[in-house]
C-alpha cells in the first residue's frame, strides 16, 4: 500500500483504490517530500569512450 507522509509528523497507509480520493481530500494536511535520486537518470546519454569500444 502506498504511504502519504502528513505535515504533522506521522504517515498514514492508503488502499491502491482510495489513494486519488484522499490526495483531493487531505491536500492541506499532507507534506511533500523531494528524494534526491541515486545514480544516473534513465534517458539521458551517457559519454562514452570510443576507443575502448574500437579496441575489440
Amino acid at each position: 500500500m502506498p504511504t502519504v507522509y502528513l505535515k504533522n509528523g506521522d504517515s498514514v497507509e492508503v488502499k491502491q483504490e482510495e489513494l486519488e480520493d484522499y490526495l483531493h481530500k487531505n491536500q492541506d494536511k499532507i507534506a511533500t517530500r523531494y528524494v534526491q535520486r541515486r545514480g544516473l537518470k534513465r534517458g539521458k546519454s551517457v559519454p562514452v569512450d570510443n576507443a575502448t569500444f574500437n579496441s575489440k
